[in-house]
């Protein structure tokens, strides 16, 4: 119990400073995406690359992205289904992208390293290549497509192509899979690189933890159907995603002792933050999702104290 309330209290405490630094205006909202940008494209780059460059990757991983991908593919599909089937209960135009997706950049890699560990963090993104893949090349386009009636695949692919967060990761594995992160830090200049990664590195926790206090704004909603929205999700990831966690063990065996709770860890997550930005001229149903997304977010965290006390 102890050593849970160790991990726990840094979270909660710099989560706090973030609801602080918003009722005390010490920053402002603009100030805040400015530290996201800083996450986005400084701070998770450098500890993307880090991960990949030094994880173990073995050719069984394939399996992992597949998987993850083809699952978050069918939540969509499950969506779908769901707001059709459940007119009357559901309805909202964008309610399938609210079923698939997980909120791992601004949300996964900083609790999870918060709470398990910086050396770890190449176990949750066994499922995040596979992740990506699908949030760039089927889930924004599918917004998009719901946005607007149309979508640009060469717009897609030059964002997937100059994300910093997905170069990063390519960087990597190519450094890994050459066997050359040795000799890079072995030198003098390369040595001072990576020294600088990890200084940057090490922003990425405090940083989203601190983003995530400062946007957690509860409001007035239709409780009966955030509580419906989020009950549906939650029952739809945990069991399609039991039937893709027995998959995976079915084809490659254990991955990594802390594997299963890593995957579980990444279920729990709430869905995209990217969600309400696709909705323009409907208001109400931006602020719903907005909404949903924050006490999602919240039940992640009750989650993830469970989640710790069966894996200590």
């Amino acid at each position: 119990m102890f050593e849970l309330i160790e991990k726990l209290l840094p979270v909660v405490l710099i989560i706090g400073l973030g609801i602080i630094l918003r009722e005390r205006q010490v920053i402002s909202f603009s100030v805040v995406n400015g530290l996201k940008q800083l996450i986005t494209k400084v701070a998770l780059p450098s500890v993307l690359f880090l991960s990949f460059s030094k994880s173990k990757l073995e050719t069984k991983y394939i399996v992992i992205f597949v998987l993850v991908f083809m699952m978050c593919c069918i939540l969509y599909g499950v969506g779908t289904w769901i707001n059709k089937y459940y007119r009357k209960g559901f309805g909202e135009k964008f309610a399938p992208g609210f079923f698939t997706g997980f909120e791992l950049g601004m949300v996964g890699i900083g609790l999870f390293t918060a709470l398990w560990g910086i050396e770890h963090l190449n176990v949750i993104m066994l499922m995040g290549l596979g992740h990506e893949i699908f949030i760039w090349f089927i889930y924004v386009p599918l917004l998009e497509y719901r946005n607007t009636g149309n979508f640009n695949i060469k717009d897609t692919i030059k964002s997937f192509a100059f994300s910093p967060i997905i170069l990063a990761i390519i960087v990597g594995i190519a450094v890994n899979i050459a066997g050359i992160y040795d000799f890079i830090s072995g030198g003098f200049l390369g040595k001072s690189v990576i020294q600088t990664l990890s200084l940057l590195s090490q922003l990425t926790s405090p940083l989203i933890l601190i983003v995530i206090g400062y946007s957690m704004v509860i409001k007035e909603v239709q409780i009966k159907k955030v509580i419906q929205y989020i009950l549906t999700r939650a029952l739809s990831v945990g069991i399609l995603g039991v039937i893709t966690l027995f998959l995976i063990h079915t084809f490659i065996g254990k991955v990594d002792r802390l594997f299963d709770v890593a995957f579980y860890f990444f279920l729990m997550l709430p869905p995209p933050y990217i969600l309400p930005l696709f909705i323009k001229d409907n208001k109400e149903e931006e602020e719903l999702f907005s909404q949903m997304l924050v006490y999602y977010t919240l039940l992640s965290f009750a989650a993830y104290i469970g989640l710790m006390l069966i894996s200590l």
